[in-house]
């Protein structure tokens, strides 16, 4: 379990991981090599979620879910590398 909160918990087997090629310039590995990892995690059909964090989880992530409310996020090189994952402002990882 990933506990979000004292309350909310979300089991790990809802969420996919995908090892992706990043965009952008990459020397040597450059569309060799999966630089990225890309996280799906699907809103509209999470067990582990209430309803009004459902909502309102939809209606943050923006342009990141997609129109069958699977949330993805995308972490790249450096983010990787450095074993470092920021939270933003709006709460969304990046």
């Amino acid at each position: 379990m990933i506990h979000i909160t004292s309350t909310i918990a979300i089991d790990e087997s809802e969420i996919q991981e995908y090892f992706v090629r990043a965009s952008g310039p990459g020397g040597q590995n450059v569309n060799k090599v999966a630089t990225a990892v890309q996280l799906r995690f699907d809103v509209a059909n999470s067990r582990s979620l209430p309803e009004e964090v459902r909502i309102r989880l939809i209606s943050l992530a923006g342009n990141r879910i997609n129109e069958d409310g699977i949330l993805i996020s995308t972490l790249h090189g450096s983010v990787l590398r450095d074993g470092i994952v920021k939270m933003q402002p709006n709460g969304l990882w990046s």
